[in-house]
């Protein structure tokens, strides 16, 4: 997937809102993708280990909402 920097990220979702979301992708990472590419930051970094700091970025970008998937994420059960 091609890399895009927020402000790219967020232009990119205009039109495509509803394709754009936050993934799991695995080993404890996120990653927020759309139909033009993956999110990333200005060092390349694509996945986040801290959702929390994926959500921040997109904030910085005017980003206060987007689809989180959470498929593949382990399930607590009591």
């Amino acid at each position: 997937m091609k890399q895009l920097n927020p402000s790219q990220f967020c232009k990119a979702m205009v039109g495509n809102f509803d394709s754009s979301r936050i993934v799991y992708v695995g080993g404890k990472s996120w990653q927020a993708q759309c139909p033009a590419g993956v999110l990333a930051t200005h060092e390349g970094i694509t996945s986040f280990d801290n959702l929390a700091m994926l959500l921040a970025i997109l904030a910085g970008v005017g980003i206060r909402t987007i689809r989180v998937e959470w498929d593949g994420l382990p399930a607590i059960t009591d």
